[in-house]
C-alpha cells in the first residue's frame, strides 16, 4: 500500500510540471474516484441496515395489528441476520397474537436458548402460549423462570396465580396473589380480582396471549 502511494506522488509530481489541462484530468479522475468509493460505502451501509430497516417495518406492523405483514418482515430479517434475536422475539409475538402457539414457542425458544438474560421476559410470552394450549405445568414453569429475572413484575404475578388457578393450586395461586402484592405493582388490581375470583369460586379472568 504504502509503495503504491509512493508511486502515485512521483506520478503527481510529474504531472504537476505539465499542462494544465493534464492536471484538470488528473483532479477530474480523483474527483470520479471519490464519489465511486463514497457510493460503494453508501451502498454497504445500507447492505448492512437493511435487516434494521425489516425490522422497524415489522415491529410497526405488529402494532397495527398486521400480525401476516410483521411475520413477512421479521422473516426477512432473520433472512438478512440469522442472528436477529429481536426479529425471533416480534415473529414470535405475531404467530401468538394469531393463535399459532408452536410457531411461536419456536421462536422464542430459540431465543432463549441463545440470550435468556437479555431476552428474560420472552420467558412469559413462551408460557403465555403454553398455557393458551393448556400445557399449564410448563407454562408455570416459564413464569417463575421470568420472575427469577423481574422478581417486581406484578404482571408475571398475576400471569402465574391465574395458570396456578387453572391447574387446581389454589392455595399455591393465592401465595402468588400475595407475592404479586408484595411488589407493590399497577397490576394490583387484577390481582386482587383474580384473587376474588378464586375465594368465591367464579370465573378465572382471561388474558390474551402476549398481548403486552
Amino acid at each position: 500500500m504504502i509503495q503504491v502511494l509512493f508511486i502515485f506522488l512521483r506520478f503527481l509530481a510529474t504531472v504537476i510540471t505539465r499542462k494544465p489541462v493534464t492536471i484538470l484530468i488528473l483532479v477530474g479522475c480523483l474527483l470520479s474516484f471519490g464519489f465511486f468509493t463514497a457510493h460503494i460505502a453508501l451502498a454497504e451501509t445500507r447492505v448492512k441496515t437493511r435487516p434494521r430497516t425489516a425490522m422497524q417495518l415489522a415491529s410497526q406492523n405488529l402494532k397495527k395489528g398486521n400480525y401476516d405483514v410483521a411475520i413477512k418482515f421479521a422473516t426477512t430479517a432473520i433472512r438478512l441476520n440469522p442472528g436477529y434475536l429481536d426479529a425471533y422475539r416480534t415473529r414470535g409475538i405475531a404467530h401468538a397474537r394469531k393463535g399459532e402457539y408452536p410457531r411461536a414457542i419456536k421462536d422464542f425458544t430459540y431465543v432463549l436458548r441463545r440470550n435468556p438474560k437479555h431476552f428474560s421476559t420472552t420467558y412469559y410470552l413462551r408460557g403465555d402460549c403454553f398455557v393458551a394450549m393448556g400445557l399449564l405445568k410448563m407454562g408455570i414453569k416459564d413464569y417463575t423462570a421470568c420472575l427469577k429475572y423481574n422478581p417486581k413484575d406484578g404482571k408475571v404475578w398475576y400471569y402465574k396465580a391465574r395458570a396456578l388457578t387453572l391447574a387446581g393450586k389454589t392455595t399455591e395461586a393465592l401465595q402468588t396473589i400475595q407475592s404479586g402484592f408484595a411488589t407493590k405493582t399497577h397490576h394490583r388490581g387484577k390481582l386482587e380480582k383474580l384473587r376474588k375470583a378464586i375465594l368465591s369460586g367464579d370465573k378465572i379472568p382471561y388474558h390474551a396471549p402476549c398481548s403486552n
